[in-house]
C-alpha cells in the first residue's frame, strides 16, 4: 500500500513565483552570456536535485545545443510550465528563506536567462 504522506516528503518542492519585494531584495541581474555560464548553472541546478551522475552533451560547436541529463530528483509534471520564467523558484519563498538556503541557485533568474541567452 502507498502512503501519500511519504510520497509528498519526495516529491520536489514547486516552482513558484516570488513576490515583488522579495524579487526586489534578491535581484541580481545575473545573465548567462557565455557557454561556460550556462553549463555552470545548469550542473548546479542538477548538484541542488542531488543529481549524482550528469552527461553533458554539446552539439554545434557548443552553442547550438547543450543538454544535461542527470538522475535526480527531477521537476513535476505541474511545473513543467513555469521553468524558465523569471522569478520562480522551488528553493525560497520569501527573502527571510536565505537564513535556510543550503542550494547553488535560489533567485530564480539563471534558467530565465540562459532562455534569454539561447
Amino acid at each position: 500500500m502507498i502512503n501519500d504522506d511519504e510520497d509528498d516528503d519526495h516529491r520536489p518542492a514547486q516552482i513558484q513565483p516570488l513576490t515583488g519585494q522579495t524579487r526586489h531584495r534578491l535581484c541580481a541581474g545575473q545573465v548567462c552570456v557565455s557557454v561556460a555560464s550556462c553549463v555552470k548553472e545548469l550542473i548546479e541546478n542538477s548538484l541542488d536535485a542531488k543529481s549524482t551522475r550528469l552527461q553533458i552533451t554539446f552539439l554545434g560547436h557548443r552553442a547550438d545545443l547543450i543538454e544535461l541529463v542527470d538522475n535526480g530528483e527531477g521537476i513535476a509534471e505541474c511545473d513543467f510550465d513555469r521553468i524558465g520564467l523569471r522569478y520562480h523558484t522551488s528553493k525560497l519563498s520569501q527573502f527571510e528563506d536565505l537564513e535556510h538556503v543550503n542550494t547553488y541557485g535560489f533567485r530564480g533568474e539563471a534558467l530565465s536567462s540562459i532562455c534569454i541567452y539561447a
